[in-house]
């Protein structure tokens, strides 16, 4: 038997996400993803990855906020620096 539709009350609310300007650390599925979803809602964003070797502490500038890919350890450098600063970090646990 199928549950008929969830009320709308059920979903618990999401927070607001904090202003960007952006950065996406880690541009594999999941980054290259939360890139495309912030830029579609209009929002500053840019993404950097170790590979390309762009990660450094160096690419915060004119940051208000950072999205941390799954596969990005949470003691890499450019998000330690982030949180150093002060700057909310998306997808830590």
């Amino acid at each position: 038997m199928l549950a008929g539709p969830m009320s709308t009350s059920a979903i618990p609310r999401r927070p607001p996400l904090p202003p960007g300007p952006w950065l996406v650390v880690g541009l594999a599925r999941s980054g290259v993803a939360a890139l495309e979803v912030l830029r579609a809602r209009g929002e500053q964003a840019r993404g950097v990855d170790r590979r390309r070797g762009d990660d450094t502490p160096t690419a915060l500038e004119h940051v208000n906020a950072v999205v941390k890919s799954p596969g990005v350890p949470a003691e890499a450098t450019v998000i330690a620096a982030a949180r150093a600063r002060g700057l909310p970090v998306l997808g830590e646990i």
